[in-house]
């Protein structure tokens, strides 16, 4: 544990692997749809899971989505999880569980692979949203994804009053 952690209150590990539902799609300029590959996404996870198990594409009512499941490394909190990745109509990611580390590392892989997407947004499961800023310091880019939210954007997503002041 390093003193930025135990500054920001969290004594008991890390706080890069605080766990979240979370969606990731792309911004409304971009039709809300994400520019990735599957292989990326699945490279990056195996890289850091102990364990990843990727199905074959499956297409339903117009959409095409790969399941994914995973195991998060020993001596996380979390055991197993999955997510998904859909391919068509529009690209999206959305995974059960993620840490806010591993969230802000894939932000910043899909950025660097696939430059073309901008205003990355990101959804969790409390019903806050943002737009990923890119490049931002590590440290400084997981508390953002911690703890703020764009008001504007969650009212557009949530309609129903999640998210107000």
């Amino acid at each position: 544990m390093t003193d930025i952690d135990i500054l920001f209150g969290n004594a008991a590990g890390p706080r890069e692997h605080r766990w979240e539902k979370v969606q990731i799609m792309g911004s409304p300029e971009q039709d809300w749809s994400l520019v990735f590959t599957p292989e990326v996404v699945e490279a990056f996870l195996r890289s850091r899971m102990a364990s990843v198990t990727v199905s074959a594409p499956e297409t339903s009512l117009g959409e095409t989505n790969i399941e994914i499941d995973y195991s998060f490394p020993p001596g996380w909190d979390i055991g197993e999880s999955y997510g998904s990745m859909r391919t068509a109509p529009t690209g999206g990611l959305s995974f059960d569980a993620l840490s806010f580390g591993m969230t802000f590392d894939l932000l910043e892989h899909i950025l660097r692979e696939f430059p073309q997407n901008k205003d990355i947004v990101v959804i969790f499961s409390e019903f806050r949203a943002l737009f990923h800023r890119a490049n931002m310091p590590r440290n400084e880019g997981i508390f953002r994804l911690q703890n703020a939210f764009h008001v504007d954007l969650t009212r557009t997503l949530f309609p129903q009053g999640a998210g107000d002041d």
